[in-house]
């Protein structure tokens, strides 16, 4: 086992994300207004909690946490997101390829995880 964070930055994941977070033993964020605060603050406490793996539901979203998975990457965090094929994957470690406004999608990621 190891310490996960579940980061979601779309409203309608939200259920899913924090059922599968809770279902883990795992920190979330699931309220898809907080990611714009991650790119305003000061991510130091990521280094000091450090998780061993970020996991975002969407990527390409207006919304999406690009400045946590910089970060992620500075203090070498793996990360996995789910990602459309003509997204930049470039801040994330692993990358589900897949539809990222699919609910389905995020089911089955939230499946495989559990």
């Amino acid at each position: 086992g190891g310490r996960i964070l579940f980061v979601n930055n779309r409203a309608d994941y939200a259920d899913i994300v924090q059922e599968c977070s809770e279902s883990c033993g795992q920190q979330s964020y699931t309220d898809s207004s907080l990611v714009p605060w991650f790119a305003e603050q000061d991510f130091s406490w990521l280094n000091k909690s450090k998780p061993d793996l970020v996991i975002c539901s969407s990527v390409n979203h207006p919304r999406s946490p690009t400045a946590l998975l910089v970060h992620c990457n500075k203090y070498l965090i793996p990360s996995i997101g789910i990602l459309d094929s003509d997204v930049d994957a470039t801040h994330l470690t692993y990358v589900v390829p897949g539809n990222d406004d699919s609910t389905q999608k995020c089911c089955a990621l939230s499946q495989d995880i559990r």
